[in-house]
């Protein structure tokens, strides 16, 4: 056979350019690597090599995996997923194809507002407010005696935001320290007014209020909204600026006793657009705050932010999270990251009762405090190492008592970037947002008191942990981020903002030197004081409307839908009196009624097309060794995809319960046939059976097929879930064209032979399409007879369903062109021996080697003339009759001898090749799928003379077991057994081959955990009672043991194995396998010659998975110390 060339590349989890090398044999082999063991991200772009169709004979999709790190998640709190995830996920995987497009049936509503509709469904399209009465002060000095004028600062050419309040008005503080005041001549007194000095500003002030207090602080760093308020009304009115100097007179006086002076400024409204500018002073020292017309986020169901990398904070760092949220809704997550699996996902939410949620991931806990009063709230979260024990929860800087906690390792995944509202199980946020900061350090409460009110800078004692804040001060799609890290974001589904104004500011306010240019007056002056009752207007909060209407878009990745988002207001003013009181309500103007229609649509995305449907493991105590188990799953059909720049994607749960490592591997050559086209009829979805059979989804669709279509076939994978949907088997159909084809099958699936046992959980139940650890059942209908004008119409549906059944459905449609070969067997698998996983039950085997065949030509095959060996040794012939079609497979048993085996290596892994040399008589037409080659592991070989011991458990009933030689003949049997009963059988063998079969009617073996029939056990001792083989009676349906006999039985040791233990290879660069006889338990440990412990274990493990890889060990000299029975024994091997 020509050799065949393995040539990788490497594709990284970025955009990257590859340059394949286009002039590859037939046999020769392209591999494109995907995700890795190491991968940080489970949707990613990978370069595929572009060859022509007819240079790609097979593609095989490699997939392999462990469990994390090579670990083994014991049944313990806490660490059920250190190794593999404790519980079974869907796990599928996508090649996400942006020139081609998925689409699917929606309806939605013409209007939808949020957070939610009012009562009458009619809204003010310009604005409404709150009307609050207040005692309104217009204040004249008539006369002036005795005035002393203080000039704090004078101008030295900066600009104060002391007033550059919006239209919507603002709120600012000023600091003027002792200092300053006495320097400037203020005597301790009275302050009767003050002047500003406007740099070219004419507005008129609305409501402008003037507050004093004194304080102890010297500057504003670090200073709570507590501390800042609280200050003495001094001032109340309207006020028109002039250009220069503006003298504010007091309508009541204050009274200063030498301390440092806070003026807090409001005002409502400045009638115009333009900021106030006022002269201002830099004095070096943060001495101003100031809040203008605060924006914030609008979150709803349905849009969300996403930052563009930032992954959050990992592992078990202590971290903080904060947030000024406003809303009424219940479980909505404010934020999140992480993957879910135990402990790795980090999600601060609303909880179902309106209180704070901290969840990592199987474990939470939650704050006795109700924050979805509708009013502004700052939610701080602090946690402390490993545990939730140490979470504290901040609301309004006031810490809250925890309750309902439910502890687990805390150890964030970062593989995925922060999301800000919708959660991984889409729990959106409906409500308002700001100020959002991130921090790596667990924040004291002090620090967030002090802090939760102003913006974030570089005196915050903390800064240079600050991980991302976002502030929200844009009004476009892209989240600006202040940390100074560059970890922006943006909106998804369209982004909304809101406002608070004037008085109403309670955060975000900025830290600012420059003060405004002041004097303090000190005057005994007559004043003209008119006192009366006005009106303050605040602006309701709004409405956020989307407005969805129909734009055809067939063609392209656009839906049908075009969504705009309107501000809407209530539709009346609230009138308070000067006490707080309603009093009355006026219809606000520019009213606006909905009247909501249902609107159907297309929702188109790029094609996500699954190339792999399966379900994760259960994990507890499940070890798929240092390099995990691999299955190898045919995607030729994907050929038209599997080109140029893709997606590669795993979602819907289960994708960071394992390491994967997922390989393509291009076999070059010429295929059976061409394929020309793959694509999703549907997109994949979970719907319920509900909206399936009322075609609301997976609606009869026609289909284009290219015009060179000879063949075509349906490929369905479907999967149930819920408690109905999972468990109880439904019959599911395809109707082509309308009746002329209908095909019926029930999706089901038998999972107690799974090849990945035994499980922690109940992995031996059937399943609707699934079993944990198993690909999917796929079900192929040939539809080429159906094909009208390249098109075929397709419907799917279930016959009957009840309960809570959902299901994942997945049909799609390729399309082939003409045959390439007349007359081409092909050698689909070797299925013994293998050591792949697949293949496991039946494996080690020393009998009759099974060859699966098929027919890749258009003529009937009726003979063939198949040899095969092991590890190049002399072949064997045999020759087959029979009957295969095109594409049909046939299972080949091919006979073998006990001197066939001999050829075989007890002490390494072993290579077995079986080749078709002819076909119906003469060459085949294609020869390079003609041979397969699997590798696999010798039987074990056992002393002729042994004892078969297996204890029933209550249910015996349910068992046979029975020993056959190689040929089937049945050398003992034991049926009708008795519960809880110990049976013993002494065998003398002769040297041949033989299987060791115990069966289970009841599906559950002798020693499964949930089904209450006690615990059974069966192996082989010697005749001494000491154990040769024990073996898994948690093993589902049935178990299969073959062995090895190689001594004559007269000549044998009839006692007990003399002990031995052989390593292999020596010397090895990427594992070594170990292999022992005659020692049942105890423990190894290995040394390097430093006498450094590098790997432990107990002897039990060796014999179980007998292989250890020391890929990544250093280049040295290593000792094995195997301790049994107060013996050790020191065996030497050498990596280089």
């Amino acid at each position: 056979m020509k050799k065949r060339i393995v040539k990788r590349i490497l594709a990284l989890s970025l955009l990257v350019t590859s340059q394949f090398s286009f002039g590859q044999n037939p046999g020769d082999t392209t591999i494109v690597q995907g995700f890795n063991f190491n991968s940080t991200v489970r949707d990613t772009q990978i370069v595929f090599p572009d060859f022509n169709s007819n240079e790609v004979e097979r593609i095989w999709m490699k997939y392999t995996m462990r469990c994390k790190d090579g670990l083994v998640s014991p049944g313990v709190p806490g660490q059920t997923n250190i190794g593999c995830g404790e519980w079974d996920y869907s796990c599928n995987t996508y090649i996400t194809d942006s020139t081609r497009i998925d689409s699917i049936k929606a309806k939605i509503d013409e209007f939808i507002v949020y957070p939610q509709a009012s009562s009458n469904n009619t809204y003010s399209t310009t604005g409404s407010y709150n009307l609050y009465e207040n005692n309104h002060y217009d204040v004249q000095i008539t006369s002036t005696t005795n005035e002393t004028n203080a000039d704090v600062t004078t101008s030295a050419g900066q600009t104060s935001s002391a007033l550059s309040h919006t239209e919507r008005g603002g709120r600012s503080f000023v600091l003027l320290t002792a200092s300053q005041l006495t320097t400037a001549g203020l005597t301790v007194g009275d302050i009767d007014a003050l002047s500003l000095y406007s740099n070219g500003s004419t507005n008129n002030l609305n409501h402008l209020v003037f507050k004093m207090k004194e304080v102890a602080f010297t500057d504003l760093d670090n200073v709570g909204l507590t501390d800042l308020t609280g200050g003495t009304e001094v001032f109340h009115g309207d006020w028109a600026l002039s250009n220069g100097q503006n003298k504010i007179p007091f309508y009541q006086a204050f009274n200063w006793t030498g301390g440092n002076l806070l003026i807090e400024v409001i005002s409502s409204s400045n009638n115009g657009t333009t900021a106030v500018s006022l002269d201002g002073t830099d004095v070096s020292a943060t001495q101003a705050l100031n809040n203008e017309e605060n924006q914030y986020a609008t979150l709803f169901p349905g849009n969300y932010i996403q930052a563009d990398s930032y992954l959050g904070v990992g592992g078990s760092t202590n971290r903080t999270v904060e947030a000024w949220i406003k809303t009424t809704g219940t479980n909505g997550t404010i934020l999140y990251w992480g993957t879910n699996a135990e402990g790795e996902r980090f999600t601060v939410k609303v909880d179902t009762d309106g209180r704070p949620r901290l969840e990592v991931q199987n474990g939470s806990v939650r704050g006795n405090f109700l924050i979805n009063d509708g009013e502004w709230h700052h939610l701080a979260i602090t946690t402390e190492g490993i545990s939730l024990t140490g979470t504290k929860m901040y609301v309004d800087g006031t810490l809250i008592n925890n309750i309902d906690m439910n502890n687990v390792i805390v150890n964030t995944n970062l593989s995925a970037p922060v999301h800000i509202s919708k959660g991984h199980n889409s729990k959106f946020f409906n409500g308002s947002i700001d100020d959002v900061r991130i921090w790596d350090v667990d924040l004291p409460q002090t620090t967030i008191q002090e802090n939760m009110n102003t913006r974030v800078n570089s005196s915050h004692p903390n800064y240079t942990n600050l991980q991302l804040n976002y502030v929200f001060d844009s009004s476009t799609g892209i989240v600006e981020d202040q940390s100074g890290n560059n970890n922006d974001g943006q909106f998804i589904n369209g982004a909304a903002f809101g406002n608070i104004s004037s008085s109403n500011h309670m955060f975000d306010f900025k830290s600012n030197t420059v003060i405004p240019d002041i004097t303090l007056h000190q005057a005994d002056y007559v004043l003209s004081i008119n006192n009366t009752q006005e009106y303050d207007s605040i602006l309701k909060d709004h409405y956020t409307v989307a407005h969805n209407i129909i734009d055809p878009a067939n063609g392209t990745y656009s839906s049908d839908i075009i969504t705009t988002y309107f501000t809407y207001y209530p539709d009346s003013n609230t009138v308070y009196d000067i006490n707080g009181n309603v009093t009355g309500n006026t219809l606000a103007q520019n009213l606006f009624t909905i009247n909501n229609t249902i609107v159907d649509y297309y929702l188109r995305s790029p094609s996500q097309l699954e190339i792999l449907s399966l379900v994760t493991p259960y994990g507890i105590n499940l070890d798929l060794g240092d390099d995990g188990v691999a299955w190898y799953f045919d995607v030729t059909d994907f050929y038209p995809v599997l080109k140029n720049n893709r997606g590669l994607k795993m979602t819907r749960g289960g994708q960071w319960q394992e390491d994967i490592d997922i390989k393509f591997l291009f076999v070059h050559g010429t295929p059976t046939r061409e394929v020309l086209d793959l694509r999703q009829i549907w997109n994949v979805d979970k719907r319920s059976y509900a909206v399936i059979n009322s075609d609301q989804y997976y609606e009869p669709r026609t289909v284009e097929l290219p015009s060179n279509t000879v063949e075509a076939k349906i490929k369905s994978a479907i999967t149930g879930h819920g408690q109905e949907g999972e468990f109880i088997p439904r019959q599911h159909y395809l109707d082509i064209n309308n009746g002329q084809e209908y095909k019926e099958w029930q999706v089901w699936m038998k999972c107690a032979n799974n090849p990945i046992y035994p499980q922690g959980g109940t992995w031996i139940y059937d399943r609707a399409g699934w079993c944990p650890g198993m690909p999917t059942q796929v079900e192929e209908l040939d539809v080429t007879n159906f094909i009208t004008n390249d098109q075929i119409e397709v419907d799917y549906g279930i016959t009957s369903t009840s309960g809570t059944s959902n299901y994942i459905v997945n049909h799609q449609i390729i399309a082939y062109g003409a045959k390439n070969f007349a007359t081409d067997a092909r050698i689909q698998m070797v299925k013994e021996p293998n050591d792949a996983i697949s293949h496991l039950r039946t494996n080690p085997t020393c009998s009759q080697p099974v060859v699966t065949i098929q027919n890749s030509g258009s003529n009937t095959i009726t003979s063939m003339t198949i040899e095969y060996s092991i590890n190049g040794g002399t072949p064997e012939s045999f020759d087959w009759t029979g009957s295969i079609d095109f594409l049909d497979e046939e299972e080949v048993v091919l006979p073998a001898t006990v001197s066939f085996w001999s050829a075989a290596n007890q002490n390494s892994s072993n290579r077995f090749t079986a080749e078709i040399v002819s076909v119906n008589g003469a060459s085949d037409e294609y020869a390079h799928n003609n041979a397969y080659t699997s590798t696999f592991d010798v039987t074990d070989i056992v002393e002729p003379e042994f004892v078969l011991e297996v204890k029933t458990n209550s249910a015996a009933s349910q068992n046979n077991y029975r020993i056959e030689d190689a040929d089937g003949n049945i050398i003992m049997e034991r049926t009708s057994l008795s519960n809880n009963t110990t049976y013993t059988d002494t065998l003398g063998l002769t040297i041949g081959c033989y299987r060791y079969i115990i069966e289970d009617s009841g599906e559950n073996g002798i020693d499964f955990w949930a089904n209450n029939e006690g615990t059974g056990y069966m192996r082989f001792t010697d005749l001494n009672g000491g154990i040769i083989k024990p073996m898994e009676g948690d093993f589902g349906t049935s178990y299969i043991y073959e062995f090895s006999v190689t001594e004559d039985l007269s000549t044998a040791n009839q006692t007990k194995y003399t002990p031995s233990i052989n390593i292999s290879p020596i010397p090895s660069n990427n594992q070594i396998k170990i292999e022992m006889k005659g020692i049942e338990d105890g423990t190894y440990t290995i040394y390097n010659v430093q006498g450094k412990e590098i790997k432990n274990g107990s002897v039990q493990d060796l014999i179980s998975n007998p292989t250890i890889s020391i890929n990544n060990w250093d280049n040295a000299v290593y000792f094995i110390h195997f301790n049994s029975k107060n013996t050790t024994t020191v065996k030497k091997f050498i990596k280089n």
